[in-house]
This record gives C-alpha cells, structure tokens and sequence, in this order.
C-alpha cells in the first residue's frame, strides 16, 4: 500500500458537505462515497503524491482537482463549524473528458462513477499500458489467462488498478462444435443483473449473493464461433477471476418510472466471495462501507457512507451530513419513500482490520 498518513488529525474535524450546483445530487453522492474510501484519501492526502499530482497539473487536471477536494473533505487544522464546500470545478473537468456531463437531462452515478475512476487511472498510470479498453481479445488456451492477467498489471499500475481493478473471464462453448473461446476483461466496478436474476429465480427479494449465483448460471446467446466461422448459439459462463480491496457493485434499477425501481433489494453488511472468485489466494470477505441510494419521492441521489477517522456512519445529503445509524437504512431500504439503493461499497474486512490495528 501507499506509504501510511496519519488520520489522528481529523478526529474531532466536522464533516464536510458539498454544494449543489442544479442536478448535482448524483455527483455529490458519489464524491462523498469515495472521500470515504481508505485507500483514495489515504493516497490523495499524502503529501508525497500531492506533490506529484501539483507538478503535472496541466496533464492531470481531474486528479488536481479530486486532490484539492479531499483537502476540503478533511478539513485541517480542526474547525469549530463544517465547511461547505462547491463542486463546480470538479463538474467542468469532467465535462470536458464527455460531453454527457455538460448536459442537465442525463445523470447517471452508475456511469459517473465508471468515469472518474477510468480518468484517474489514465492520469496516475505509472506504466502507461497499450490497452485502453482494459480488455483483451478473444483467446484460446486457459493456460494464458494467469499470463494474461499478471502482464494487464504490470502495464497498468496506479492507485485505481491496484485496489479496485478485477478481471472476468467468460467462457464461450459452441453447442454445435463444442469449442470453447474465453474472454478476459478487467473492471473497476461489478454490474448486477437484478432484472435478469430476479426473473431466473423467482425471488421477490434478491441480494448480491443472488446476484453472484445467478452469474455463474449457463446462458444461451448467440455468438461468433470462430471454429464453426459462423455465429451459433452458445453457452456462455462468467467467472470471477482476482478480487479487488475495494469492490464496487453497481444495481442496475432503469429509470425512475421502470418497474424495476419496485424490485426489493437485500442490502447484506458482509459478503462472502471465496465461492465466486476463481483464485483463492486469500479469504475474500467484505463488509458494507458505502451505499449511493436514490429516493423514488424526490428523484435525487443521497449518499451512506461508513468514515475511515471514527468508524461511524453518516448521511450525506448535498450540504447537509448526519450522523445515522446504518441498520434504518439497510432494514427500511426497500421503502419507496426513503431509500432505493443503486451503488453498494464494500472494502475487504482482512484489509480494514489491519488498517485499525497499525
């Protein structure tokens, strides 16, 4: 890990909100979520990387600025009132890297969320990789993908890759040749199916364990077999493959009018993933530090996050942040007039409790 900051400083620190500029709620949400994240404030706070990030400010722009707004986020020395603090930079650096966020009819934290963490790798990539798509080709040898994976990460080191990033591998079976063809891809976050699962196993209430069984369920769709040289039906099997410290779910709920806005969601305070990862190099357990959620009633995004000083819970609602206690919002989460949840932070218990012990 990055060399150790202290956080003593910030114990008695208040909480920092974050303005609303228009339709920010989504942004805001995820900004307090990450802050949140040990290993990101850890990085952004230290003085080392800082002067790293402020000496290649015209190369890393959107790094500069999530540098300044972790500064704001721990506020120091210690101040008697909270600070409020704006997000209009952060808004204009993103929108020049995709013009959907110039725009104030689309806003997605689920695609936000993609972004910024892709943005932050490109800029902090030590080991400039070949492979932008942060994927492969189709290959044909399992024995490759152990290669495959460690060369993906020797070529792409950065704060990012090194506690998010995971690879998938899907394994492509022709029914009629009975040829199989993997792909590998590598991700930051993990999309959840809940339509999809929650239709395959009749559950009216569904969780990421769900989630992670209904992945590991053949599905039939129609593929290319370069054997065949024709497209067939197929059956198609994804794996887990590497694990990351910080795993990133992303629940796909549709539109604010989709019905799957009315599909109950468990929220679990631990996961167990030794099941569904391939490589069992180390107990995979995790434990809920985040939650993005949206509210049916308001339309605006609010953000759970558990703080690395105190190890308390607190909500985040634009300029406002609150103590609260994270059992009403995982046990009422299924409300319709509270909150729906969309993006679910989870962090390696092995690697919090080691963070507590030193």
């Amino acid at each position: 890990m990055e060399n150790e900051y202290d956080f003593k400083r910030y114990k008695k620190a208040p909480k920092t909100g974050l303005k609303k500029f228009g339709d920010t709620s989504y942004l805001n949400a995820v900004l307090q979520c990450l802050g949140n994240i040990y290993e990101l404030a850890n990085y952004f706070l230290n003085p080392k990387y800082q002067i790293l990030i402020n000496s290649n400010i015209n190369i890393m722009p959107l790094s500069f600025v999530l540098e300044r707004l972790f500064i704001r986020l721990y506020p120091y020395p210690e101040k008697d009132e909270p600070i409020i603090y704006g997000n209009d930079k952060v808004l204009s650096v993103l929108a020049n890297y995709n013009i959907i966020y110039k725009s104030t009819k689309t806003r997605n934290p689920k695609d936000l969320i993609n972004l910024i963490l892709d943005i932050i790798h490109s800029e902090l990539n030590t080991k400039k990789s070949l492979n932008k798509n942060l994927n492969y080709n189709n290959f044909d040898f399992n024995s490759i993908i152990n290669t495959e994976i460690v060369n993906f990460f020797n070529t792409n080191d950065s704060i990012i890759s090194r506690h998010f990033s995971y690879s998938e591998i899907k394994e492509n079976l022709c029914i009629i040749c009975k040829k199989t063809i993997y792909e590998l891809h590598h991700y930051y976050t993990f999309d959840l199916d809940i339509l999809n699962c929650a239709s395959k196993i009749e559950k009216s209430n569904i969780s990421v364990t769900d989630c992670l069984n209904y992945l590991s369920i053949p599905k039939i769709k129609n593929f290319f077999c370069q054997n065949c040289n024709q497209h067939r039906e197929t059956n198609i099997i994804s794996r887990i493959y590497g694990s990351p410290e910080i795993f990133i779910f992303l629940l796909d709920r549709g539109n604010f009018e989709s019905n799957l806005m009315d599909i109950k969601f468990t929220i679990e305070d631990k996961l167990d993933l030794n099941n569904y990862i391939e490589n069992k190099d180390s107990p995979k357990i995790y434990e809920l530090i985040g939650i993005v959620s949206i509210s049916k009633k308001e339309k605006i995004y609010i953000g759970f996050s558990k703080s690395p000083i105190d190890n308390q819970w607190y909500i985040y609602n634009e300029e406002k942040v609150d103590l609260i206690d994270i059992n009403s919002v995982i046990n009422n989460n299924n409300d319709l007039n509270l909150y729906i949840p969309c993006i679910l932070f989870y962090n390696s218990i092995k690697k919090i409790n080691n963070e507590q012990n030193k």
